[in-house]
């Protein structure tokens, strides 16, 4: 597709990638945009590249009463006055970096713990995929029915008249599109199926990750932490829920050479504990101060 404002022109033969290779280009370059240094905030913030507002918005670091202490702003407050559309408060930077080290330290340095979020996982997983095995099962058995009725109305060609025979022709033509629309649904849910799943061998790679990390905990200070986040592709997003309370809602990715297994978890973030109850000030120029 190109694009040149707001118009948009389809030009399929000018296309080198598939779809699917393009969009994971497209999240592995803005991840890598969130990452760099030169967007990080002057100070060493944990969670900077890490953590977003309750809009989406990236969220950086900043001191307030002569640098006693640290606070994450949403991006948005730097966006001219007419265009801010988040009033989320700060959120205390030894709060929620600290909540989230804990929770971290608890999985990495225990097995025993890690082990039980794995399984908990695969539970929630397949909790959340509850119809896919019985519509795995129904799709396999149509399928079935259909292999065994195409050779059936093939048969009967050298009988049929020519009216019969352009009606069985067309059945036998929809039960083929028929297979190919199985055959994609049921790739679909062998995959998701496999994906919900725990195996032994990513609990294994998890395990071994884990292990490699351990050294890193104790006494760890802000370049190790960083590392550990950095490996883990720590993502943190606040969410606000209906009574008020803010949430961060954390996903820890671990990496292995059969496949990766996201970990997530929700922390309390709420005013009083990890948030201001002002959101942060702003100079006449149109940045926080």
């Amino acid at each position: 597709m190109l694009t040149y404002g707001d118009i948009k022109v389809e030009k399929p033969k000018l296309r080198i990638i598939d779809d699917v290779t393009f969009q994971a280009a497209q999240v592995r370059r803005n991840r890598n945009r969130e990452m760099a240094s030169r967007n990080r905030t002057k100070g060493r913030y944990l969670m900077a590249s890490h953590l977003r507002c309750v809009c989406g918005r990236a969220m950086c670091g900043r001191k307030k009463q002569n640098g006693r202490y640290e606070y994450y702003y949403c991006a948005g407050v730097s966006l001219p006055r007419h265009l801010q559309d988040c009033h989320e408060p700060n959120t205390r930077a030894d709060a929620i970096e600290g909540q989230i080290w804990d929770w971290l330290s608890g999985l990495l340095t225990e097995p025993a713990t890690l082990t039980t979020a794995l399984e908990r996982l695969a539970t929630r997983a397949l909790d959340d995929l509850a119809p896919a095995p019985d519509r795995l099962v129904a799709v396999i058995n149509e399928t079935q029915r259909i292999e065994r009725r195409i050779p059936v109305w093939v048969n009967q060609y050298a009988d049929a008249g020519r009216t019969e025979l352009d009606a069985l022709r067309g059945e036998v033509r929809r039960a083929e599109e028929r297979l190919t629309a199985l055959a994609t649904e049921r790739a679909d849910l062998e995959r998701q199926i496999a994906q919900a799943a725990v195996t032994p061998a990513q609990l294994q790679d998890s395990t071994a990750l884990a292990a490699q990390l351990r050294e890193y905990i104790p006494n760890a200070d802000y370049d190790a932490k960083r590392y550990v986040l950095d490996r883990l592709g720590i993502r943190c997003r606040l969410r606000r829920t209906e009574a008020g309370d803010v949430w961060a809602d954390v996903t820890a990715n671990l990496p292995g050479q059969v496949a990766s297994t996201a970990l997530q978890i929700s922390l309390p973030a709420t005013p009083g504990r990890c948030c201001d109850s002002r959101p942060a000030p702003r100079t006449p120029g149109g940045r926080s101060g």
